[in-house]
């Protein structure tokens, strides 16, 4: 046996010291072995020569054109000192729970969409944790959301 091949069979020991091959061992190439002499499988074949707007699973390209208001706002400086200035206030952890760190979410108090002008005022994010955030809006939906909401899901 040359070491271009490697003895193997799946759910037995037979590789491990003391143990001996069975008789019907299928022995597997190792590496290049494989495709020895062969071309890559993709080799000159167009369709994986396309790129860019020509290749058919383009889907417009990922620019800020393809943005929406929010996610460019949120891109903004002012919008993540905010996000950072309600989670050091809050001492990473979450209000509802009180879990410290892992997957936390600055929630607006008044919600984003209908009130721009408190958008990235630090009295209106809390942090709360992943799970205690899908809570609130499955009770209280995403629209026309207040302060008293709040109170009421955290006293409860």
């Amino acid at each position: 046996m040359t070491r271009k091949y490697i003895k193997k069979v799946i759910n037995s020991g037979w590789h491990k010291k003391g143990h001996t091959k069975p008789k019907n061992a299928y022995i597997f190439p190792v590496g290049n072995q494989i495709n020895k002499g062969r071309a890559s499988w993709n080799k000159g074949k167009e369709y994986f020569q396309i790129k860019g707007d020509k290749h058919p699973n383009w889907k417009g390209g990922i620019s800020k054109k393809n943005k929406t208001e929010r996610q460019l706002k949120m891109e903004t400086i002012e919008y993540k000192l905010w996000h950072d200035s309600c989670f050091a206030r809050d001492g990473y952890t979450c209000q509802k729970y009180g879990d410290k760190g892992g997957r936390l979410i600055v929630h607006h108090i008044f919600n984003y969409q209908d009130y721009p002008e408190l958008r990235t005022s630090i009295e209106n994010g809390i942090t709360l944790s992943v799970k205690a955030h899908k809570e609130f809006h499955k009770l209280y939906g995403h629209r026309n959301t207040t302060r008293e909401q709040l109170l009421e899901f955290l006293n409860t």
